[in-house]
């Protein structure tokens, strides 16, 4: 073989081998565990996972275990539904994911009917200074003021909790 032929082989491998790394997607997951307010699993229970500024959503049934595994996602923020029969609906948003990151994100659903949803808005804490003016995110202590809702169980984790 020339050298030139060498030098040809050796560039069209490593064209080649750049194609191939530039081409690999890094993904991440959302996993976690469905339950109901006792801490027994929820199997059955359909989990939706969104983004609505990409226009991804996928949707799977968590398992006998109430477990659940949404692979494959590009980084982004998150919003995650769950409802099952006799149950209220769960939703969490804001869940930010960065790329190859795996985030659990478990769902503790109340007796009630599906019409009735708690959501979890996941960037507003207790206490949280809402100076940036984002209409979106009130202080949780506001919340519970305007609301009447003094119930220490809704700021259990420093998340606000609604209930539609």
């Amino acid at each position: 073989m020339s050298r030139a032929s060498v030098r040809l082989m050796m560039g069209i491998a490593a064209i080649g081998i750049a194609v191939m790394a530039f081409g690999q997607a890094i993904t991440s997951s959302i996993s976690g565990t469905v339950s109901d307010s006792s801490g027994a699993a929820v199997p059955g229970a359909i989990v939706t996972i969104s983004d609505a500024s990409q226009g991804v959503e996928r949707k799977v049934t968590a398992n006998s275990t109430g477990s659940y595994l949404v692979a494959g996602l590009p980084a982004g923020t998150y919003d995650l539904k769950v409802v099952a029969a006799g149950f209220r609906a769960y939703v969490a948003t804001g869940i930010t994911v960065h790329s190859a990151e795996q985030i659990r994100a478990d769902a503790t659903l109340q007796v009630g009917t599906v019409s009735t949803s708690v959501t979890v808005a996941t960037g507003c804490y207790a206490g949280a200074n809402n100076s940036a003016g984002d209409p979106s995110c009130i202080a949780s202590d506001t919340f519970l003021h305007a609301t009447g809702a003094h119930d220490p169980r809704i700021m259990q984790f420093g998340l606000k909790l609604f209930s539609k």
